[in-house]
């Protein structure tokens, strides 16, 4: 009796107090930027679900708010509640003192799971992926630095999280080669478990994930602006979808092992492009076909050297160099405006990406910098065509400088607009940025467009706090409204392109793009009054500025005249110095001959 009692006690206890754990090593990237191992573990105790985080080193507040969702969806795919357990997180980071960041996540899940289940994670894998409650694993930043970490330390296969985005895929194509290891992309936490609880050794079928599908069924967009140049725009479209789809083209017939699933998504990104330039979506379509252009030179690219970018980089800059402004007029403002933005855009492109190329310190970097390198010459030889286009729209020429003021304005209005809304993202305080540089290079309606984006999407952010009907409602409002001139009527287009394709999901785009084209029209048609009575023009509140370029070529041009000035003038002291000396040695040796001449006719008369 007492052995059958002391059974049930312990057996009760054992179940009360349930108790195991798991540990594998988790790619991080540490504050220097580089990769590193840190050995994760978890255990799961009976509890009431409760998270314990060890101190050392400190969890930062990312990483502790993902623990909960991790483990609780770990717990919830083995079987159980996590109401009904408690988890213990250790990590040991090294030398590293302090840990922050979602990635993890995923990590965590498939820990927890094999706490509680007893499956084992096979030793020469590791993930990196946040997750959400629906065991969706998501995007994660420094996956080269993981992956290389991941090498360093006998890891065969790395699970990342799955995307389209084409640069990426291209870098997981590089990292492969480079580093002889298998990497897999996830979407989903049972694709995950699938891999870590295999046998090592083997490697599980994952299905890759499908690209982007061509877009079907597009409402041609009609416009209502006649004689605003959408026509010349329109051709300006047609050249870079071309260029694209002659770019892409070479591709698709040369070999590019293992980059099957990019090549795919390039030639669905151009068959997109032409379908929306058949619709009408013309500034979409060039847009489109812009970053698939930019892509695809990057795959083009993958073996890139540092001395191939630098060339790169010194024709981008004769490029931009090159652009020669037509006159601006009535007819082609707009056009002349759009090249202007482009230069601006290109040019201080060109100065962050020398910036970034004295920092590269592998072939992943190099490439990202290249792509760079691509934007800036890209928006050149747009440039160059919307140049080329206004110079044969034409017309007589205005003086754009009664527009400063006006300019000066909308930039003051687009900087407040920036500062209270913070969350507007920093392409928007790009636009800013060259808002102000076109202001300073005397690009006046640039700046105004520039301005204009900036205010289209603070006013976009203002609706974000506004109830669903008050959103859908503008929204649905933008995406029918007809632009009065070209980049209004484009960019109203582009809008009604997000609200027919996207549905709800599209509704942030529609919002910003629809904001800016309203903002666009309302102040070019103010462009055209104060063109048409200078007299209510505003006056400008300071003196024109040159731009930092115009300025740093300025002093280039002082600095070489000051050298040759100096030059000249050592030469010339050094031509004097010749010149005094050989006529003080002339001297000197005709002053010699003078007194040796005297005395010889002296010693002649003691001797007579």
């Amino acid at each position: 009796m007492k052995w059958t009692t002391a059974l049930i006690t312990i057996l009760l206890f054992s179940s009360i107090c349930f108790s195991s754990s798991a540990s594998m090593l988790v790619p991080a990237v540490v504050s220097d930027g580089e990769g590193q191992m840190i050995r994760l573990q978890v255990e799961i105790r009976n509890g009431t679900g409760l998270i314990y985080t060890t101190t050392s080193p400190l969890v930062g507040i990312d990483t502790q708010t993902s623990e909960r969702t991790a483990v609780s969806v770990g717990i919830a795919r083995a079987g159980g509640d996590i109401r009904d357990y408690d988890a213990f997180l250790t990590m040991d980071a090294g030398e590293a003192k302090q840990v922050d960041g979602p990635s993890a996540g995923a990590a965590m899940a498939l820990l927890a799971s094999s706490a509680l289940t007893g499956k084992r994670i096979r030793r020469d894998f590791t993930i990196t992926g946040t997750i959400d409650e629906r065991g969706n694993i998501g995007p994660v930043g420094g996956v080269s630095s993981k992956v290389e970490a991941a090498s360093k330390n006998n890891i065969t296969i790395i699970a990342v999280p799955s995307t389209n985005d084409v640069f990426e895929k291209i870098m997981l194509g590089a990292l492969r080669g480079k580093f002889n290891i298998t990497i897999i992309e996830v979407s989903q936490i049972e694709e995950a478990e699938r891999i870590a609880f295999s046998q090592e050794g083997t490697l599980p079928e994952i299905t890759p994930p499908r690209p982007p599908s061509k877009i079907s069924g597009l409402k041609p967009y009609n416009y209502s602006c006649n004689g605003c140049n959408l026509d010349v725009f329109a051709a300006v479209a047609e050249k870079v979808y071309e260029d694209a789809n002659k770019t892409v083209e070479d591709i698709s017939s040369g070999k590019q092992n293992g980059y099957d699933d990019v090549i795919q998504i390039l030639n669905n990104g151009v068959a997109d492009s032409g379908e929306m330039l058949k619709n009408g979506y013309y500034y979409t379509a060039a847009n489109n076909a812009f970053l698939t252009l930019v892509d695809a030179r990057v795959l083009q690219g993958t073996n890139i050297t540092r001395r191939e970018l630098g060339l790169f980089l010194s024709e981008t800059g004769r490029c931009i160099d090159s652009l020669k402004r037509p006159t601006m007029t009535k007819e082609n403002m707009e056009l002349v405006a759009g090249g202007d933005l482009r230069a601006v855009w290109a040019r201080q492109k060109l100065v962050k990406v020398r910036e970034m190329e004295l920092n590269i310190s592998n072939q992943e970097a190099m490439l990202y910098v290249y792509r760079e390198a691509l934007y800036a010459m890209g928006w050149c030889d747009v440039a160059k065509e919307l140049y080329s286009a206004a110079e044969r729209v034409g017309g007589e020429g205005i003086d754009e400088g009664l527009l400063r003021g006006f300019a000066e304005s909308k930039v003051r209005e687009a900087k407040e607009a920036y500062a209270s809304a913070p969350g507007i993202g920093s392409d928007t305080e790009t636009h800013l940025n060259g808002a102000e540089y076109a202001l300073n290079s005397s690009f006046y309606v640039a700046a105004v467009l520039d301005s204009n984006y900036v205010l289209g999407f603070a006013e976009a952010e203002r609706f974000s706090g506004m109830s669903e009907a008050e959103v859908f409602g503008r929204a649905e409002r933008l995406s029918s409204t007809q632009g009065k001139r070209m980049w209004p009527a484009l960019f109203y287009a582009h809008s009604r392109f997000y609200w027919d394709t996207q549905g709800p999901a599209g509704v942030g785009s529609v919002l910003r793009l629809g904001s800016m084209a309203e903002k666009m029209d309302e102040d070019l048609e103010r462009v055209d009054y104060l063109l048409r009575h200078p007299e209510n023009a505003p006056q400008p509140s300071q003196v024109p500025q040159t731009s930092a370029s115009e300025e740093g070529n300025r002093v280039n041009e002082a600095l070489v005249i000051l050298v040759i000035l100096l030059s000249v003038l050592l030469v010339v002291s050094a031509v004097l110095n010749i010149v005094v000396f050989t006529s003080m040695k002339n001297a000197l040796k005709t002053k010699g001959i003078t007194e040796s001449a005297k005395r010889i006719m002296r010693m002649r008369k003691r001797r007579g």
